[in-house]
Order: C-alpha cells, then structure tokens, then sequence
C-alpha cells in the first residue's frame, strides 16, 4: 500500500533546471503535501497532494513521504511546514530562548513530547513558539538535517500581515481544525485554534473568536484558506454572517481556484 494522490498540479512550462527551486513540505497526521517553486520568480513547477492509504505507524509515514519527495531533485532548500497544537506569542522584548521549555511547560500538561521552535515574526515584532513532536522532529531531521522548520500559526501570522485592511482577521482550515488569527495594524490581538465537525461548529468558534476579538465585526476583513472551496457549506454558510470574507491569495500567478488552499506551502520571504 502507499498513499493516494488527491491533487495534482504540474507546470507545462517546467524548466530543466530546478536549482533555483525550493520544495515545500506540509504534514499531517493524513497526509502530506507537496510544492516545487522558484520564490525569486514566482515560478510553480508542481503541487501535488496524498493522503496515506493505512493508518501508518510515523515511521512508515516518513519513509513513504521520503519516496514520494525523492522524486524531485531541487537545489533551492526544503522547507517542512507542521501545523503544530502547542502554540504562543511572545513579545520580542520579553522573550528569553533560554526560557523556551519554560515556555512549553506553561502550553501543554506533556512537555516532555514536544521540541520547543520559535519563529521571529518581524511583522508583529514577537516571537512564535510552537511545540513540534519529539519523534516527528527527529524523524524529519534524519530525512533532511538542513531542513528549514515552520510552524503552521508563523505562517499564518506572515500572511495576516500581508492582507488588505487595517483590522483583519486570517483562518486556515486543515484536517478538521480551524487555526485563526488577528490583528489591528500592526499590533497583532490573539490566535487561537479550535477542532471542528461540520460547518455549524466551525461557524461557531469563527463567529467567537471575531466578536470576542473585535467586538463588532462590521467594519474587520476577514480571510480563509486551506481546506475549504467558495462552494463549500463551510464558506457559504459563513459568509452569510461576515459578507467580508474572501478566500486568501498565495501571491503566486498559477491556478488561480487553488491558491488558497496552498498559500503557506508558496510564501516567500519579502
């Protein structure tokens, strides 16, 4: 058994030589996906995206990846997104790296399976820290020692700082979670994450977290990407309430329907 490939994008135009190319990995616990562009001229050679077949053990899950990835030699670095649970904002003033499993004891009652990240986020001027898993962490540093780590809530943050609007709020739906953030300006309010069944729920913590946040959600524009199609209950149903909410923008000219749903697998640093 292996995995199943449940999108597939691959450029015509696909240069010979992929050393300028980065590749982009984002995991889940159901699968994986795959990107293969060059940032320095917003160029996608391929996406493709699998869910695993059988409930792997993490191992079995790393070595089909592994397989997969392989396929595609690029000299431009890898990059491994995760969307990891354990998460905070600190301000840049106040964080100590020395601190950082101090940190983590304060995020999860099992400090003890979790590596502490942090991510300077310059846009907010704080730092992420995200709790990655010990055995994941090691599993992919053994696949790609020079692997560039980034949590799934930095990238988010990244992307909320680039959107329209003065008061703004950013939503990323993968696997059945909604991870959401917001900010006024440049000052960045709250995240938060929240597990979903079906679109009453997700509509429910969306609705929480902005009127909790903003008080009045009237005049806030409001983003979604990920997991989630402009003919979908979930983005129907909830742009009744916030007629404000458009479906984010990768930046990067290719199918245009779709990239939102891989907009942190193609950011590039500005």
């Amino acid at each position: 058994m292996g995995t199943r490939i449940t999108f597939r994008y691959k450029n015509d135009d696909k240069p010979d030589n992929l050393s300028a190319h980065v590749k982009s990995i984002r995991f889940w616990d159901k699968g994986f996906c795959i990107a293969i562009f060059d940032p320095a001229n917003r160029h996608v050679a391929l996406i493709e995206e699998h869910l695993f077949e059988e409930d792997y053990p993490l191992n079995g899950k790393m070595h089909l990846l592994s397989e997969t990835e392989g396929q595609w030699q690029t000299g431009g670095g890898i990059r491994w997104i995760c969307f990891n649970r354990p998460h905070a904002q600190i301000p840049k003033e106040l964080f100590n790296e020395a601190d950082k499993n101090l940190y983590l004891q304060l995020l999860t009652d099992t400090p003890y399976k979790f590596t502490p990240m942090e991510e300077l986020v310059e846009a907010f001027g704080l730092y992420n820290l995200s709790g990655w898993d010990k055995n994941l962490y090691h599993e992919i540093l053994s696949l790609h020692p020079d692997v560039r780590l980034q949590s799934g809530i930095y990238l988010l943050l990244q992307l909320l700082a680039r959107q329209e609007g003065i008061r703004k709020m950013v939503a990323f739906v993968e696997d059945g979670h909604l991870d959401i953030a917001a900010a006024d300006g440049k000052k960045m309010l709250g995240t938060n994450s929240f597990a979903f069944n079906n679109p009453n729920d997700f509509l429910y913590y969306f609705a929480g977290f902005a009127h909790n946040t903003f008080g009045s959600a009237q005049d806030v524009s409001m983003y979604i990407g990920g997991e989630v199609e402009e003919n979908s209950m979930i983005y129907t149903f909830t742009k009744k309430f916030f007629p404000s909410l458009r479906l984010l923008d990768s930046g990067v000219p290719f199918i245009q329907q779709e990239q939102h749903r891989y907009c942190d697998l193609l950011f590039q640093e500005e």
